[in-house]
Protein backbone atom coordinates (compact mmCIF):
# COMPACT_ATOMS: atom_id res chain seq x y z
CA UNK A 1 0.00 0.00 0.00
CA UNK A 2 2.44 2.48 0.97
CA UNK A 3 4.61 1.97 -2.33
CA UNK A 4 1.18 2.38 -4.61
CA UNK A 5 0.96 6.08 -2.73
CA UNK A 6 4.34 6.64 -2.51
CA UNK A 7 4.19 6.43 -6.72
CA UNK A 8 1.18 8.58 -6.77
CA UNK A 9 3.04 11.21 -5.41
CA UNK A 10 5.89 10.83 -7.57
CA UNK A 11 3.61 11.03 -10.32
CA UNK A 12 1.10 13.98 -9.18
CA UNK A 13 2.89 15.50 -6.67
CA UNK A 14 0.28 15.08 -3.64
CA UNK A 15 2.13 15.60 -0.98
CA UNK A 16 2.61 14.12 2.84
CA UNK A 17 2.71 15.01 5.77
CA UNK A 18 3.38 13.42 9.60
CA UNK A 19 1.34 13.83 12.42
CA UNK A 20 1.59 13.39 16.28
CA UNK A 21 1.99 9.97 17.33
CA UNK A 22 0.65 11.07 20.72
CA UNK A 23 -2.02 13.24 21.37
CA UNK A 24 -3.51 13.46 25.12
CA UNK A 25 -7.05 12.58 25.32
CA UNK A 26 -9.53 15.68 25.36
CA UNK A 27 -12.82 16.54 24.59
CA UNK A 28 -13.03 19.85 22.64
CA UNK A 29 -16.35 20.03 22.84
CA UNK A 30 -15.86 21.08 26.27
CA UNK A 31 -12.95 23.47 25.59
CA UNK A 32 -15.28 25.13 22.51
CA UNK A 33 -17.76 28.21 24.46
CA UNK A 34 -19.27 27.92 20.76
CA UNK A 35 -19.62 25.62 18.05
CA UNK A 36 -18.01 22.03 18.02
CA UNK A 37 -14.96 20.85 18.52
CA UNK A 38 -12.16 19.06 16.66
CA UNK A 39 -9.22 17.53 17.64
CA UNK A 40 -6.45 18.60 15.39
CA UNK A 41 -4.12 15.33 15.15
CA UNK A 42 -1.18 17.18 13.43
CA UNK A 43 -1.43 19.88 16.34
CA UNK A 44 -2.60 18.41 18.99
CA UNK A 45 -5.10 20.90 19.50
CA UNK A 46 -8.32 21.62 19.77
CA UNK A 47 -10.48 23.60 16.84
CA UNK A 48 -13.67 25.46 17.41
CA UNK A 49 -16.39 25.58 14.53
CA UNK A 50 -19.64 26.30 13.24
CA UNK A 51 -21.29 24.46 10.57
CA UNK A 52 -24.07 25.47 7.99
CA UNK A 53 -24.43 22.27 5.60
CA UNK A 54 -21.14 21.68 4.82
CA UNK A 55 -19.55 25.15 4.92
CA UNK A 56 -17.17 25.64 7.71
CA UNK A 57 -16.44 28.52 9.73
CA UNK A 58 -14.47 29.44 12.67
CA UNK A 59 -16.63 29.50 16.05
CA UNK A 60 -14.52 33.14 16.58
CA UNK A 61 -16.70 34.17 13.37
CA UNK A 62 -20.13 32.87 15.08
CA UNK A 63 -20.74 37.28 15.32
CA UNK A 64 -19.99 37.47 12.17
CA UNK A 65 -22.93 34.58 11.43
CA UNK A 66 -25.33 36.60 12.69
CA UNK A 67 -24.63 39.88 11.21
CA UNK A 68 -25.00 37.76 8.01
CA UNK A 69 -28.49 36.68 8.94
CA UNK A 70 -29.75 40.11 9.73
CA UNK A 71 -28.34 41.26 6.32
CA UNK A 72 -29.94 38.03 4.46
CA UNK A 73 -33.31 39.39 6.42
CA UNK A 74 -33.49 42.88 5.52
CA UNK A 75 -31.32 43.99 8.25
CA UNK A 76 -28.59 47.20 7.39
CA UNK A 77 -25.52 45.52 7.57
CA UNK A 78 -24.12 45.45 3.74
CA UNK A 79 -21.18 43.41 2.83
CA UNK A 80 -20.99 40.96 5.99
CA UNK A 81 -20.09 37.89 4.26
CA UNK A 82 -17.23 39.91 2.58
CA UNK A 83 -15.27 40.49 5.99
CA UNK A 84 -14.43 36.54 6.39
CA UNK A 85 -14.50 35.78 2.97
CA UNK A 86 -11.66 35.94 0.42
CA UNK A 87 -9.96 35.51 -2.98
CA UNK A 88 -7.17 33.56 -3.30
CA UNK A 89 -4.37 35.91 -4.28
CA UNK A 90 -1.49 33.99 -5.44
CA UNK A 91 -0.53 33.05 -9.16
CA UNK A 92 1.63 30.50 -11.35
CA UNK A 93 3.93 31.58 -13.63
CA UNK A 94 1.42 31.03 -16.31
CA UNK A 95 -0.69 33.28 -14.54
CA UNK A 96 -3.59 30.67 -12.97
CA UNK A 97 -4.65 30.91 -9.55
CA UNK A 98 -2.28 28.94 -7.34
CA UNK A 99 -4.40 26.92 -4.35
CA UNK A 100 -1.42 25.30 -2.45
CA UNK A 101 -2.79 21.92 -0.70
CA UNK A 102 -1.80 19.23 1.17
CA UNK A 103 -3.04 16.01 2.39
CA UNK A 104 -2.80 14.52 6.10
CA UNK A 105 -1.14 10.75 6.93
CA UNK A 106 -5.25 9.63 7.34
CA UNK A 107 -6.09 10.33 3.78
CA UNK A 108 -2.62 9.50 2.19
CA UNK A 109 -3.55 5.64 3.51
CA UNK A 110 -6.79 5.54 1.91
CA UNK A 111 -6.96 4.28 -1.85
CA UNK A 112 -10.47 5.43 -2.23
CA UNK A 113 -9.77 8.98 -0.70
CA UNK A 114 -6.59 9.60 -2.78
CA UNK A 115 -8.10 8.25 -5.95
CA UNK A 116 -10.95 10.57 -5.50
CA UNK A 117 -8.62 13.72 -4.81
CA UNK A 118 -6.12 13.56 -7.53
CA UNK A 119 -9.33 12.92 -10.31
CA UNK A 120 -11.50 15.54 -8.80
CA UNK A 121 -8.65 18.26 -8.09
CA UNK A 122 -7.56 17.19 -11.53
CA UNK A 123 -10.96 18.09 -13.32
CA UNK A 124 -10.87 21.60 -11.61
CA UNK A 125 -7.71 21.75 -13.25
CA UNK A 126 -8.48 20.97 -16.83
CA UNK A 127 -11.84 23.23 -17.06
CA UNK A 128 -10.82 26.46 -15.18
CA UNK A 129 -8.24 29.16 -14.48
CA UNK A 130 -7.28 27.75 -11.27
CA UNK A 131 -4.32 25.35 -10.01
CA UNK A 132 -4.54 22.96 -7.04
CA UNK A 133 -0.81 21.52 -6.61
CA UNK A 134 0.99 20.61 -3.70
CA UNK A 135 1.95 23.34 -1.27
CA UNK A 136 5.57 23.92 -0.03
CA UNK A 137 7.35 25.25 3.13
CA UNK A 138 6.90 28.62 1.72
CA UNK A 139 3.24 29.27 1.10
CA UNK A 140 1.15 31.19 4.05
CA UNK A 141 -2.23 30.06 2.86
CA UNK A 142 -3.18 26.60 1.80
CA UNK A 143 -5.86 23.91 2.53
CA UNK A 144 -5.15 20.63 4.51
CA UNK A 145 -7.40 17.81 3.23
CA UNK A 146 -7.87 15.53 5.91
CA UNK A 147 -10.53 12.75 7.20
CA UNK A 148 -12.38 14.37 9.57
CA UNK A 149 -16.56 14.00 10.52
CA UNK A 150 -18.76 15.18 7.33
CA UNK A 151 -17.53 16.49 4.27
CA UNK A 152 -16.30 20.22 4.92
CA UNK A 153 -14.73 23.12 3.61
CA UNK A 154 -14.73 26.78 4.54
CA UNK A 155 -15.76 29.28 1.66
CA UNK A 156 -12.90 31.44 -0.28
CA UNK A 157 -9.18 31.70 1.20
CA UNK A 158 -9.64 32.31 5.26
CA UNK A 159 -5.63 32.97 5.76
CA UNK A 160 -2.76 30.72 7.22
CA UNK A 161 -4.06 26.93 7.02
CA UNK A 162 -7.99 25.95 6.27
CA UNK A 163 -9.65 22.44 6.83
CA UNK A 164 -11.45 20.37 4.11
CA UNK A 165 -12.97 17.25 5.66
CA UNK A 166 -13.85 14.00 3.76
CA UNK A 167 -14.89 11.76 5.89
CA UNK A 168 -15.55 7.91 5.29
CA UNK A 169 -18.90 9.18 3.81
CA UNK A 170 -18.08 11.61 1.53
CA UNK A 171 -19.10 9.95 -2.03
CA UNK A 172 -15.89 10.26 -4.55
CA UNK A 173 -14.84 12.69 -6.95
CA UNK A 174 -18.07 15.17 -7.45
CA UNK A 175 -18.22 15.77 -3.72
CA UNK A 176 -13.95 16.43 -3.73
CA UNK A 177 -14.84 18.94 -6.69
CA UNK A 178 -18.00 20.56 -4.48
CA UNK A 179 -16.16 20.58 -1.55
CA UNK A 180 -12.71 21.85 -3.43
CA UNK A 181 -14.86 24.78 -5.03
CA UNK A 182 -16.27 26.05 -1.74
CA UNK A 183 -12.27 26.44 -0.87
CA UNK A 184 -12.73 28.30 -4.15
CA UNK A 185 -15.15 30.84 -2.78
CA UNK A 186 -17.98 29.59 -4.07
CA UNK A 187 -21.31 29.39 -2.36
CA UNK A 188 -24.08 27.00 -3.24
CA UNK A 189 -25.84 27.46 -6.23
CA UNK A 190 -29.83 28.00 -4.87
CA UNK A 191 -28.45 30.77 -2.64
CA UNK A 192 -27.48 33.32 -5.89
CA UNK A 193 -29.22 36.60 -5.29
CA UNK A 194 -31.67 35.83 -8.17
CA UNK A 195 -32.48 32.18 -7.14
CA UNK A 196 -36.32 33.05 -6.58
CA UNK A 197 -36.68 34.09 -10.36
CA UNK A 198 -35.97 30.07 -11.06
CA UNK A 199 -36.81 28.09 -7.99
CA UNK A 200 -39.33 28.19 -4.55
CA UNK A 201 -37.62 27.53 -1.22
CA UNK A 202 -40.44 25.49 0.27
CA UNK A 203 -39.75 26.27 3.83
CA UNK A 204 -42.61 24.23 4.98
CA UNK A 205 -41.08 21.08 4.33
CA UNK A 206 -38.04 21.95 5.72
CA UNK A 207 -36.24 20.78 8.52
CA UNK A 208 -36.48 22.88 11.81
CA UNK A 209 -33.32 24.28 12.97
CA UNK A 210 -32.21 23.71 8.99
CA UNK A 211 -33.00 26.76 7.39
CA UNK A 212 -30.57 28.74 7.44
CA UNK A 213 -29.26 26.51 4.76
CA UNK A 214 -31.30 27.90 2.40
CA UNK A 215 -29.65 31.75 2.52
CA UNK A 216 -30.24 34.16 -0.69
CA UNK A 217 -27.16 36.66 -0.23
CA UNK A 218 -27.94 39.84 -1.94
CA UNK A 219 -25.93 41.25 -4.66
CA UNK A 220 -23.86 43.53 -2.36
CA UNK A 221 -22.50 39.97 -0.51
CA UNK A 222 -22.05 37.58 -3.94
CA UNK A 223 -20.81 38.18 -7.32
CA UNK A 224 -22.42 35.89 -10.16
CA UNK A 225 -20.68 37.07 -13.15
CA UNK A 226 -23.68 37.37 -15.46
CA UNK A 227 -23.36 33.37 -15.10
CA UNK A 228 -27.32 31.68 -15.94
CA UNK A 229 -28.47 29.71 -12.92
CA UNK A 230 -27.66 26.37 -13.62
CA UNK A 231 -30.14 23.48 -12.08
CA UNK A 232 -27.42 21.00 -12.96
CA UNK A 233 -24.51 22.52 -11.07
CA UNK A 234 -23.12 20.15 -8.77
CA UNK A 235 -22.94 23.01 -6.01
CA UNK A 236 -26.97 22.84 -6.10
CA UNK A 237 -28.82 21.40 -3.77
CA UNK A 238 -31.23 17.94 -4.34
CA UNK A 239 -34.91 19.26 -4.46
CA UNK A 240 -35.24 17.32 -1.69
CA UNK A 241 -32.26 18.01 0.77
CA UNK A 242 -33.04 18.96 4.21
CA UNK A 243 -36.48 17.69 3.92
CA UNK A 244 -38.83 16.65 7.34
CA UNK A 245 -41.29 14.42 5.61
CA UNK A 246 -39.70 13.06 2.30
CA UNK A 247 -41.50 16.34 0.01
CA UNK A 248 -39.47 18.82 -1.87
CA UNK A 249 -37.84 21.98 -0.54
CA UNK A 250 -36.57 23.15 -3.60
CA UNK A 251 -39.27 23.89 -6.03
CA UNK A 252 -38.71 24.59 -9.90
Amino acid sequence: MKRIFLLLYLLFGIPITKSCEFCDPVDCNKLCETGEGNLDLETCKCDCYILIDDILMPADMIFIEARMWESIQGGSVEKAVTIVFRRWDDRTADGLIRIPFYVTPDIEMSEKHMNSIIAGLGVLNAVSCVKFEPATPYDRNVIKIFKGVGCLASVGMQGDTQKMSLSDTCPGVGMVEHEAMHALGIWHEQSRPDRDDYVKILEENIIPGQETNFYKFSKDQVESFSSPYDFGSIMHYYSTTFSKNGERTIER
